[in-house]
Order: structure tokens, then sequence, then C-alpha cells
């Protein structure tokens, strides 16, 4: 989605909201980037549809076949970059010889001339989006600051419903937002399943999600749920697409968006659906005679996809390096293997042998899963410098590795990087990044 390239130029902070209660402790809800805890840019506001990561391609499209003369005078836009430095050193000479003829129209619009020396800065090609400094409120004062809070805040706003927040403060919006009813993709699968319809094939749990994301009132928490959802991944196809089981695990995104992390990986662990991905139902404890272990898929991914990633970081998402100068890994194949024990012992809440597929199973889907401390490891777990005693049952067990995970002090830094890239900016400054972190650490902003 670009929009999720925008960088909001309208929220420094959030003290008009100032509700604790409200937002619990919302360093997620727009610990996502700019809306809170992320800064607002003092600068004049850019066109509405404007991409941070467009002005490398103005500035060739500025220099005319004058270099000399007419560069200085026609990228004020965009001073900082180098290509108006670099057309006129080589254009020099050719654009003289060949004024009026193609060179003219095709510098402008093809700089693969000058860009050859700028590749190297341009990858990154729009410069980290930094948090301001400067003083800066939480006011809509135009149209084109109004339509790009929406861009970042929804699915896009009608424009009648943009024109209403011109001259409003978007902190009330966001606070409105977050008292709307919570819109359930389970109610309405439930609702076509009675209604007779084939939910599995003819209309599937996709395309009712998609209807409800781009129809639903509740705009501010389908936009947090769906960035969840890139982070906190499951797949479609759970045994020729169990509608229940997916909508109850979208429900869960939708349920935690204004809530802790800490609660939405908590609920995650225990849903069907991600049991069922990444392979931990009725996960075993090892076994000595047949030398089976555990089922290492949830334990892996949990730690490199969900929490703490690969590498160690800073509080500003930058990575940290030992004496060699090396990336510090996170974790190692032990610490997997440890972990992997935890997540042994889950079924579906009617019991151990409920069948996945039959019976009463579409209920089954829309219920957290139960440990059965009779298929639960009771041997020792030692991962990431914490070790849960030899005899500890299920759920104690989880409550500890979770709050391990959740509590690491590269969660905050490695979670909050990447929702700043899916609301407002696709290559954040490390300042940036921090103090959503703090955000998301302290539980308010």
């Amino acid at each position: 989605m670009s929009s999720y390239l925008y960088v909001l130029g309208k929220a420094r902070s959030m003290s008009k909201l100032n509700k604790q209660t409200l937002l619990k402790s919302c360093a997620m809800v727009f610990a996502l980037g700019a809306l809170t805890a992320c800064g607002a840019d003092t600068s004049p506001p850019q066109p509405v549809l404007e991409d941070p990561a467009s002005p490398p391609s103005s500035p060739p499209a500025s220099p005319p076949s004058s270099p000399p003369s007419s560069p200085p005078s026609s990228p004020p836009s965009s001073p900082p970059s180098s290509p108006p430095a670099s057309p006129p050193s080589s254009p020099p000479s050719s654009p003289p010889s060949s004024p009026p003829s193609s060179p003219p129209s095709s510098p402008p619009s093809s700089p693969p001339a000058s860009p050859p020396s700028s590749p190297p800065s341009s990858p990154p090609s729009s410069p980290p989006t930094s948090p301001p400094t400067g003083s800066a409120d939480t006011h809509l004062d135009t149209p084109q600051e109004a339509a790009r809070f929406a861009m970042q805040a929804s699915f896009g706003l009608d424009y009648d419903d943009v024109m209403r927040l011109v001259s409003t403060d978007a902190a009330d919006w966001i606070a409105a937002e977050v008292e709307k009813p919570t819109t359930s993709l389970v109610d309405i699968v439930t609702r076509l399943r009675r209604q007779g319809v084939d939910v599995e094939d003819e209309i599937t749990d996709s395309d009712q999600r998609w209807d409800m994301i781009l129809t639903a009132d509740d705009h501010l928490r389908q936009r947090m749920a769906f960035a969840l959802s890139q982070i906190i991944v499951v797949s479609h196809d759970l045994d020729n697409n169990k509608p229940e089981m997916y909508a109850y695990f979208y429900d869960i995104l939708m349920n935690n968006a204004f809530g802790t992390y800490r609660e939405l990986i908590e609920d995650v662990t225990f849903s069907p659906a991600m049991a069922k991905y990444l392979t931990y139902r009725k996960n075993h404890p090892a076994d000595p005679e047949t030398g089976s272990m555990p089922d290492e898929n949830y334990a892996r991914e949990l730690m490199q996809l969900f929490t703490i990633g690969l590498v160690e970081l800073n509080p500003n998402g930058t990575r940290k390096t030992g004496a060699d100068g090396r990336d510090i890994e996170t974790y190692d194949i032990d610490d997997i293997s440890e972990l992997a024990k935890v997540f042994t012992g889950f079924a579906l809440n009617g019991g151990w042998s409920e069948n996945w597929k039959g019976g009463d199973a579409y209920e089954q889907h829309k219920l957290p899963l139960r440990i059965y401390d009779e298929y639960h490891s009771e041997k020792e777990k030692a991962f990431l410098d914490v070790v849960i005693p030899p005899g500890t049952l299920g759920d104690e067990s989880v409550k500890i590795a979770l709050d391990t995970l959740v509590n690491h002090p590269n969660t905050a830094p490695f979670v909050s990087r990447q929702l700043i890239q899916r609301f407002t900016a696709s290559n954040p400054d490390p300042a940036y990044v921090e103090r959503v972190a703090n955000a998301f650490t302290n539980g308010k902003y």
C-alpha cells in the first residue's frame, strides 16, 4: 500500500487525547509512528499525494537543456539531492551543440545519465524520516492535511468525510475511532453459514475480510489490524480453508488493535489458526524411546518474526555489533529447542482427541485452545537466560515464555519499526524508531 510511504505531518503528541484508560497501554495504537509518539512535520504542507520516495525523481525533471544557468533556479524543491549537481557537469558540452534536438527532452525524463554516480546514495531513495523537533499540533488546517491524515489512519475516507476533518483535531478523531464498536469477522462468517452460504468455496473468509475492511465504520481499527496481520501471519489455506478458524484469528487482531502487545501475542498463541499453521497443535513432548522431539516451528517464528528478531538491536532499532564488528545473534538452536517444549500439549478446547474437521469443529475454531498438561513437557525449559523449572504446568510455562520475549529489549524497536513502515514512513530515522519504541515499552505516550 503506497500510503505506508507518506509521512503524516500533523501529530507531535497526543496530549489532547490524554486518556490512559481509553487506549489501555496503547504503545501499539499509533505506536505506528506519526499519529501519537512520532512527531510532526513542521515544514509547509506537501501535496496530498506526494510520496516521500519521489523527490529523487523530481530533480532530473527540472534541469532543462541549459544546465549551468537553470539548475539553480529550477530545482529549489530538491536542493539536497546530487542529481542537479551532476547533470550540469556532463551535459555542458553536449547541450550547447544540440540544444533544440531531442536531448533536451530526454535528459530530464531519463536521468540515468547522472544517476550512475548517485546509485549508492539513491538505494535508500529517500533520507530516513526523522521525528521533527519543532513545535507542532494535531490540528488539520487544510484539505491536503486532512486527506493525508485519512490515507494513513484508514483505508481511505470518502470526500465528504475528508472535508469534515478540515479544521478539526486529529486527536479527537482518533479518540472517537477507539470508542467505536469492533466489527467481527466471526459474526459475518457465522451469519453467512446460517443463511446457507457455502463459506468454504462460494464466499471465502478472504472475500469477507476485504469486504469488511473496505466497508466497516471502525476505520482506524481496520487499518491497525491489517498492519498486524502483515507482521503476525497465518495462511488462509488451513485444511481447505476453515473460515471460522481464520475469522477467529483476525478478530484477535481486531480486538487487540488498541491493547498491549503482550495480550495480543498470548491470544495469537492460543488461536487454532496459528497452531494449525505453525504445526504445534497436539505437539507432544520428547519421547526418548522413539527419539521424537517437540515441533519447533512456532518457537522459532515467535522469536524471529513476532518478537525479538534475529540480531540484537539498540533502542533506536540500529544493530548492535560485537568486538569483531559483526551482528550479535539474539538466539541459537538450543534456545529454539528449549522454547519448543513450552508449546506442547495444545489442542482444541473440546478435548485432546477433538476432530479438527468434523462434528462441532466450526464452533471449536471460534474458541481459544487449551493446554492439556498430561501432554505438556514436564522437563526444564532453559532459553534466553531464563529457566522454567521442571514440572511447571503448561499455562505457567507459556506465561513465563511470553513475558520473557515481549519484555526483551529487542521487541520494542523490532516491532515498532515495522509498524511505522506500515503507516507513515518506509525508511524511518533511528530517532523516530526510538520514540515509538519508548511508547511501546512504557505503555503510554
